[in-house]
């Protein structure tokens, strides 16, 4: 599949828009709060929206995949949050590990998340049966325990079910939504 401009910024703008939501700006005004609501409203689904319309692996060996995945998208993430950290420990005092804390702590916690999701998706849509259903279980051991115990787990694993419906909605609907360039 050629990329796609439109999806490309559309995704870019629901980078921007989840950093902009998770680094606590809005707390200073009631302006800048209520755009922070805003943002907050929709960024999350939208963003793993548009990655399940964007989603398409170039090669179905899971090896492959996994290194591209690694390269693609937990090579940024540990770079820029390690050059973010010293902002957050300025300006939000942020305590922890800025790589492990995850979600509380770090504004790209979605990135390590669409890893996770990615290859859960992976599984379920081009592997062998056994991987597939241990995926499917995955996530519904995550809902359970989540509605179980109303808690929360580091880079938002506890929401994996949410987002990955999300994520599924893109992949399915992206027949419907994306018009083929001739």
């Amino acid at each position: 599949m050629n990329r796609i401009d439109y999806l490309d910024i559309a995704k870019g703008i629901g980078i921007i828009l989840v950093y902009i939501g998770h680094c606590h700006i809005g707390e200073r005004t009631q302006t800048l709060s209520n755009v922070i609501y805003w943002i907050y409203s929709f960024h999350m689904p939208f963003f793993f929206f548009v990655s399940g319309m964007l989603f398409s692996p170039k090669k179905k060996k899971f090896r492959n995949f996994i290194w591209n995945k690694s390269v693609s998208l937990l090579i940024p993430y540990s770079f820029f949050s390690i050059l973010n950290w010293p902002l957050l420990k300025i300006f939000v005092h942020s305590p922890g590990n800025i790589l492990l804390d995850g979600w509380g702590q770090n504004p790209l916690w979605f990135i390590p998340v669409l890893y996770l999701l990615e290859i859960l998706h992976f599984f379920i849509i081009f592997d062998k049966r056994w991987k597939r259903w241990g995926s499917v279980v995955i996530l519904l051991a995550v809902l359970i325990w989540k509605t179980q115990n109303n808690g929360w787990l580091p880079y938002a694993v506890s929401e994996l079910t949410w987002f990955y419906f999300c994520l599924l909605s893109g992949y399915l609907l992206k027949k419907l939504i994306i018009i083929p360039n001739n």
